[in-house]
Parts: C-alpha cells; sequence; structure tokens
C-alpha cells in the first residue's frame, strides 16, 4: 500500500515539498516627508512643541527632527513660559487644551491662546511664531487664531508635510510681520 505522501502529484506531496518563498517588497504607502536642510552659514533652526499628550510630543519631535530641526518639548504652559524665556525658539506648536494642574491647586485647565498671549507680551515673540495645534477645531477657535495672528492651525491627527511646508515658509521670512494682536489681551 502506499501512502499519500509518496504520491507526486497529490496536494499533501506538493505542500510538505514546497519550497519556501521569499516575501515581495511592498511599495511604500506614503512617500517620505522631505528633508529641511539647515542654513549652511548658521545653526539648526529650533521649534519648541507644546503639548499635554506625550505620543504627540515624541511623534512630532521625531517627524520634525528627521527634518533637521532642533526640537524641544514641554508638557505644560509653565514649561513652555520657563523654555522660551530660556531660549527663544524660531517657531512653536502649542495645544491649545490643557488639563488643569491639581497638584499645585489649579483648578482650570491652561489655554494656549492665553499662553501664547502671555508669552507674546512677557518675552517679544511674535505671534507669527506660534502654530496653534488642537484635537477640536470649532468656528469660535478659528477666528480667534486668525485675530491673533498665528502663523496656522492644524487638528489632530497633523498632516506632517503640511506642517513642515508652513515652518519652511515661516522660516524664509527674514523679519516677523505680525505684531502680538493678543498682548492686549487681559489674562
Amino acid at each position: 500500500m502506499t501512502s499519500i505522501l509518496s504520491w507526486p502529484g497529490s496536494f499533501i506531496s506538493r505542500l510538505f515539498n514546497r519550497k519556501p518563498r521569499m516575501p515581495r517588497p511592498q511599495p511604500a504607502l506614503t512617500a517620505p516627508i522631505a528633508e529641511a536642510q539647515p542654513a549652511e552659514d548658521g545653526p539648526r533652526k529650533s521649534i519648541l512643541v507644546v503639548d499635554d499628550d506625550p505620543i504627540i510630543l515624541k511623534t512630532t519631535g521625531m517627524k520634525l527632527q528627521a527634518a533637521g530641526y532642533k526640537v524641544v518639548t514641554a508638557l505644560d504652559g509653565s514649561d513652555a513660559i520657563k523654555i522660551i524665556r530660556g531660549a527663544k525658539p524660531d517657531i512653536v506648536l502649542l495645544d491649545i487644551n490643557f488639563p488643569p494642574d491639581v497638584a499645585f491647586g489649579g483648578s482650570l485647565g491652561w489655554d494656549g491662546m492665553q499662553i501664547m498671549a502671555w508669552l507674546c507680551r512677557a518675552t517679544g515673540v511674535s505671534a507669527d511664531r506660534f502654530i496653534i495645534v488642537t484635537g477640536t477645531v470649532t468656528p469660535a477657535i478659528e477666528k480667534g487664531v486668525r485675530s491673533s495672528g498665528a502663523l496656522g492651525l492644524f487638528s489632530k491627527p497633523l498632516d506632517y508635510e503640511g506642517l513642515l511646508i508652513t515652518v519652511e515658509q515661516r522660516l524664509r521670512m527674514e523679519q516677523p510681520e505680525t505684531v502680538c494682536a493678543m498682548a492686549e489681551l487681559e489674562i
């Protein structure tokens, strides 16, 4: 009696005697983000990313570093204020909503627009160096960002290609053109 495995044309024979196939390389689903080239005669441009979500900080920081920028991150408004006072970044990516700092007696969350207004007044950083980031875009937020003089508004999840284009366009400008319209607000 012959075994099924010994039949040369049988399915079982082909299954066990088959040579492993090498996987084919798959095409990339997205185009790589173009790398920003630092100025030949100057240091790399710096970007401060302020967000309460550590995952957003890490992924955004990695994308910006891969594009050739020096990235500094802050988890809240107080960290952002300390960083900007120490070393003025070329661009600030600022989230709008932050949770309250209840550990230090805070009951209200930080508001990104208020942080921007305060920074404009206290440090002299112009409003057109701020890019506002939010998870929820409302007409009120859009109106506030437009009237503030901020460079742009991006919703989460971030469009990194659009973000890099906006950053590059701003960094090519020689002088800040927008005064801080938010400096007049009472905080």
